[in-house]
């Protein structure tokens, strides 16, 4: 059980906020607002990488695979 001398206590060494913690905290809706337009702006081409990407492994096996096939042949 928790008594209030010892809650008192606990609250004696809570920290003061620090000027670098309150320049963050003011920073922080700023890095909030750059986050979401950076989204916006990077959202559109995340579907055409992901294409891009999966045509590129799809044309690499098959290149593989006909390589190794031509190997094989004398």
């Amino acid at each position: 059980m928790t008594s209030t001398a010892d809650l008192g206590h606990a609250a004696a060494h809570v920290p003061q906020s620090s000027p670098e913690r309150a320049e963050w905290t003011a920073l922080q809706p700023l890095i909030i607002r750059l986050h979401f337009y950076a989204g916006i702006l990077i959202a559109p081409f995340l579907p055409l990488m992901g294409i891009s990407l999966a045509a590129f492994l799809v044309i690499d096996v098959l290149l593989g695979l006909r390589s190794r096939r031509r190997a094989r042949q004398p």
